[in-house]
């Protein structure tokens, strides 16, 4: 756990410094990735980028005092835990960056789904480096385990590296949403709905060996109710897009190849993060 970075003499907290260089990474990929014959030009679309990068920060915000509201009593005492305390949902960003992507489709009479195909793999992108974040500052972790590369977090020891497994699920998401979108570009939907199903499967799974997350009964949170949820909806809206778009023959061998592609990238990303986390930890 290294929850500073020290920068021309000055210590920095390292989980704020990745959050910042993931919103870099998402404005510099989606401007150098843009079709040539995307809806937006590409002053709109780095403006969209910086307005969905503020509305993604104050969602999670948000999103995390209102699933904590018995902490905070009163207005003032809510309006102070949000500009000078931590704690965050990242369930936030997704939800404030598709409103800001629908509005944006609204005011530029395109669809929301050409603009969300192309843009929702970057989030992804995001979150390998939000989740390092994480693993430095020691927040996020897992549950307790005897696994070789388990972690050391805050005042706890031998916990699973939940924030690693996501950065390496994220990252293959990115790869095999990214191939998808180049394969399949002209079926709207397809890759918005194929990264929200692949995250909120993920996220589902990996809620039981987080430490924290309000319990609903037993072992199951409500994290877990509502990244089961949103992988159900997305999965139908998957299977309605691959009905709808009459290229089943074309669509479907795809899917099959993104899959691929995502447990290739999976594999191989997780011996190398973890044997490099277990090499660190011990």
């Amino acid at each position: 756990m290294y929850p500073t970075i020290v920068i021309l003499g000055k210590s920095l907290s390292a989980y704020y410094i990745c959050i910042v260089l993931g919103i870099f990474l998402i404005i510099t990929l989606a401007s150098s990735f843009r079709p040539k014959d995307f809806p937006l030009a590409s002053d709109a679309l780095l403006a969209l980028l910086c307005l969905a990068a503020i509305a993604g920060f104050v969602g999670t915000k948000l999103l995390y005092l209102a699933t904590h509201s018995w902490l905070y009593k009163d207005p003032r005492s809510f309006a102070l835990a949000f500009f000078c305390s931590g704690g965050y949902a990242y369930l936030g960003v997704p939800l404030s960056v598709a409103f800001m992507v629908w509005i944006a489709a609204k005011i530029e009479k395109v669809s929301f789904l050409v603009l969300a195909d192309f843009l929702f793999s970057f989030l992804m992108a995001e979150r390998v480096v939000g989740r390092l974040g994480c693993l430095l500052g020691g927040c996020c972790y897992g549950i307790e385990c005897k696994l070789p590369w388990a972690i050391n977090a805050r005042h706890v020891s031998a916990v699973h590296p939940t924030q690693a497994y996501e950065m390496i699920y994220a990252l293959a998401i990115f790869v095999s949403a990214r191939y998808l979108y180049n394969k399949l570009a002209s079926v709207k939907g397809l890759t918005f709905f194929y990264v929200i199903f692949s995250y909120s499967a993920f996220r589902f799974f990996n809620e039981f060996i987080r430490h924290d997350g309000r319990p609903l009964f037993g072992f199951f949170k409500l994290p877990n109710a509502v990244f089961l949820a949103l992988s159900l909806i997305s999965f139908y809206g998957i299977l309605r897009i691959v009905k709808k778009s009459g290229r089943k023959d074309e669509v479907l061998p795809a899917l099959k190849t993104a899959v691929k592609i995502l447990f290739i990238t999976l594999a191989i990303t997780a011996v190398i993060i973890l044997s490099v986390i277990s090499l660190i930890s011990h």
